[in-house]
């Protein structure tokens, strides 16, 4: 019998490459990757333009309004309310300069969480609280509220380091009214205070825009388009905290008009004291009686009027309301 013999399987024999062969290889692979760093390069590249465009071409008018929203502000400038002076140039109303603290809501988030902290830089106790929550009542959600008017020269500068963190905030100049002879020409010049929801239904935005107070009673009520004056406006160019750096435009506001009265002040107060002298309850009225003109009227009890003008305090609004004498008929 034959017998077959199996054949023995060849091995596979790798023959060896010759030395150019590899070179050329090991360069290929290179070659390729450098050609991928170089893609990737281009293409970042590419991307980095492509968003350089669309942020210095395509959306320019979006981010400079943007840059220029953060570094100027436009500022109201309240005018300066008229005085209101007797026949003898003896002022019965003035306007003293102060800061406020106020917060527009619309602007700010969780700003009542906030206005507790101002505790840390201000005086900020509870009629201070009942204040800021009656003015936040009566004002619309993007309207400035006062959270603590008059602020002092060190509550200012001390609040101001940190208002970056108070978004919503700022702290404005205001005037302050004040009646010098308190009591004795209540009833007459009148008073102002703030501006509540009903008043914004009758006044002009623009006009009031910078400003919180209205006359309430009296001259100040009757007179108060001629009072009142034009609100001026200045765009102003401010640091990382609020300060003004410099002024870039500015409209000067129109000051109100001062009033003379044909009151004479040392009669007023000669009433005053006759019916003061035994407790009466009464007026008194002195008219010229050749040109009609008023030269005295007061009438007894008064009141202290300065106490309207930042809004009175429940106390002292229930002593008058309640007084039997009825101080404020």
């Amino acid at each position: 019998m034959l017998r077959l013999k199996k054949k023995k399987k060849l091995k596979n024999i790798t023959l060896p490459q010759s030395k150019q062969a590899v070179d050329m290889r090991d360069q290929l692979h290179y070659s390729r990757r450098i050609y991928l760093i170089l893609l990737l390069i281009v293409g970042a590249i590419a991307g980095l333009i492509a968003r350089v465009y669309y942020l210095q071409v395509s959306r320019h008018s979006y981010y400079r309004t943007r840059s220029k929203q953060n570094r100027v502000r436009l500022q109201v400038i309240p005018p300066l309310r008229g005085n209101i002076y007797d026949r003898n140039g003896v002022a019965l109303s003035k306007n003293i300069l102060i800061y406020d603290l106020v917060v527009n809501r619309s602007k700010s988030t969780d700003f009542d969480l906030l206005t507790k902290k101002i505790k840390k830089y201000m005086r900020f106790d509870e009629n201070d609280l009942a204040t800021y929550e009656a003015d936040k009542k009566k004002k619309r959600y993007g309207q400035n509220v006062i959270v603590r008017s008059d602020l002092s020269e060190k509550e200012m500068n001390l609040f101001l380091v940190d208002l970056y963190q108070f978004p919503g905030f700022e702290v404005v100049p205001s005037y302050k009214r004040s009646y010098p002879h308190g009591d004795l020409t209540a009833h007459v010049a009148g008073y102002i205070n703030n501006i509540n929801k009903t008043d914004l239904k009758k006044i002009d935005d623009k006009q009031y825009s910078g400003t919180t107070k209205i006359g309430r009673t009296g001259i100040e009520k009757e007179y108060e388009n001629l009072l009142h004056g034009q609100a001026g406006f200045r765009q102003a160019e401010v640091s990382r905290i609020g300060k003004v750096v410099r002024v870039l435009e500015q409209i000067n506001p129109i000051p109100g008009d001062d009033l003379y009265l044909s009151l004479d002040l040392n009669l007023q107060k000669i009433i005053q004291e006759e019916l003061e002298k035994k407790a009466y309850d009464g007026a008194g009225v002195a008219i010229e009686p050749n040109s009609g003109e008023i030269l005295a009227m007061f009438s007894n009890p008064s009141f202290d009027a300065n106490l309207f003008v930042n809004g009175i305090s429940h106390k002292d609004y229930n002593f008058l309301r309640d007084s039997s004498r009825k101080n404020l008929f």
